[in-house]
Parts: structure tokens; sequence; C-alpha cells
């Protein structure tokens, strides 16, 4: 599977995990939040009963997604991916790094293992979820930081699965380079999983 990976061109591509993990956003996020509300079952989960689900068109999860998507199409554009087993030449590693754009990744030419896989990708949700919650406070704690960077995604009505990406352009930047941090990013197939879960 990953070597037919390795051949696609949208794999290939600086823009692949931010499309990919993007496109699983909007097929998961209408579905769950709507699946709690149906679900009686699911009502204990709810942090408080009485919410209902709201439901959202498609032109809003495009409208949502695109406005979620260009800034860091943006950084994928400017910044260089390097991953753990990737070989580049020194000479063309240099290049790379001082192409202002970047087009294609350098992908490692062998898959991790099942195990790699899953020991790095708990390493790397526990590692972030700390720094998340340091950012985090840091945004409460800091009066100015709170008003013109973080209140805006607390200002919602209702609780509900749509707000957690409720950022502003600086909170969404600032945890994009969280998770290009050599910690998480540097396995390849650890971090396209993991963004999925964490990018959106």
């Amino acid at each position: 599977m990953y070597r037919i990976c390795l051949n696609s061109r949208f794999f290939q591509s600086v823009y692949f995990e931010t499309i990919f993990a993007t496109l699983c956003y909007a097929i998961i996020i209408p579905i769950c939040p709507w699946l709690v509300d149906k679900l009686r079952c699911m009502d204990r989960f709810k942090l408080n009963p009485s919410v209902k689900y709201e439901s959202v068109t498609v032109a809003n999860i495009v409208r949502e997604a695109l406005f979620y998507t260009i800034p860091l199409m943006l950084l994928d554009t400017f910044m260089v991916k390097k991953y753990e087993g990737v070989g580049i030449d020194p000479v063309i590693w240099h290049a790379k790094r001082q192409s202002a754009i970047q087009t294609t990744r350098a992908l490692p030419e062998s898959a991790p293992s099942t195990f790699d896989l899953i020991w790095k990708l708990v390493a790397s949700i526990i590692v972030y979820d700390a720094i998340f919650f340091l950012v985090d406070l840091l945004l409460h704690k800091n009066r100015v930081l709170y008003k013109y960077v973080h209140k805006h995604h607390h200002d919602h009505g209702i609780l509900h699965a749509h707000v957690t990406k409720q950022l502003t352009v600086v909170e969404r930047i600032t945890l994009v380079e969280l998770t290009a941090s050599d910690v998480i990013s540097r396995f390849l197939l650890t971090w396209t999983r993991y963004s999925i879960k964490f990018r959106v």
C-alpha cells in the first residue's frame, strides 16, 4: 500500500496532509454530532442533554474548509518538511531549503513497522496534548492574548462539535507549528494519521 502511495503525485504533494485531513474531518464532523443527537444511549455523554444537533449545510462545510485550509496550504507551500528515514543527498536538501516554494515532500523509501507506527502515534498525541495544554493555559492567563487571539474560540451560544475549530488564524498557525515540531512530524505515516485527529 505504501509503495502505491509513493507513486501517487497527490501523496508526494506538500498539500497531501492538509487536504486529506480536512476531507476526513469534513466527513466525520457532520456525522458524529448527528449520531450523538439521534442515539438516546448517547445522552449520558452530553454536557447538557437538552442541546440539540445543529445541522450544517454543505455550503457551510465547504466555506469552513476553505477558511481552514488556505492558511495551512500557505504554510505547506513555504515549509520544508523532513521525515525520519529520508536519506536526501545534502546538496539536494540544501537546494530544497533555498527554494522559497515547496511542491513535493521528501518521503522515506519504506513504511514504518506497525509497532513503530502505534507507539510513535501514542507518543505524539501525549506530547502534543501537553504542549496544547500549556499554550491554551497561556492564552487564558494572558489578558491581551485572550482578548485579541483566543476569546473568539469561546464566543458561542451552545456547545457543539463545530466550535472546536472556531479558532483565529493566529491560533491555527500556532497549532500547526506545534504539530510540525521535530518530535511529532518526523514520522510520515504517524504524522498523516495524527494530522487527521489534531490538525483539523
